[in-house]
């Protein structure tokens, strides 16, 4: 993926790089400044698992607006690239409610694909994942994982 055009912007997180999500532990030694509560205008989805911002919405986002250390601003773009599918995903400039510029990925609009929309960070139509099976008391039992963000 190609990264954003301005990388001295901070980037705006609200899903897998929030703070304390996995994927922050892959640039959390390249951030300076995490700023929470955060938030950004449009609508939250969720395509094949993963959550997609839809600037066209009119909610509220929320997510981690983070700044990385001077110098390392490109590095850190570099790793969130390597993680986030490309298919999936491209990089915009927003502001926030609090009115900072910052860079963040969106859903690609020209895949055709069906979206579930997210209120809260939990699925609305309380979604479950098809059933696990797992080994418990020496019978087989399917057990079920709610799918949230």
């Amino acid at each position: 993926m190609i990264g954003p055009n301005d990388i001295n912007l901070p980037f705006f997180a609200y899903g897998v790089f929030r703070k304390g999500e996995l994927g922050f532990l892959s640039i959390s030694d390249l951030v300076s400044r995490v700023v929470e509560p955060c938030s950004v205008t449009g609508s939250l989805l969720l395509r094949d698992g993963l959550p997609i911002i839809d600037p066209a919405g009119r909610s509220n986002v929320p997510g981690s607006l983070i700044s990385f250390r001077e110098g390392l601003n490109g590095e850190a773009y570099d790793r969130i690239d390597r993680l986030e599918p490309q298919r999936q995903y491209r990089w915009e400039e927003t502001t926030t409610a609090k009115s900072v510029r910052c860079n963040y990925l969106i859903g690609r609009s020209h895949i055709k694909v069906v979206c579930q929309r997210m209120k809260d960070g939990m699925d609305e139509t309380i979604r479950f994942s098809p059933p696990l099976w797992r080994w418990s008391t020496r019978v087989w039992r399917p057990t079920r994982i709610l799918t949230r963000i």
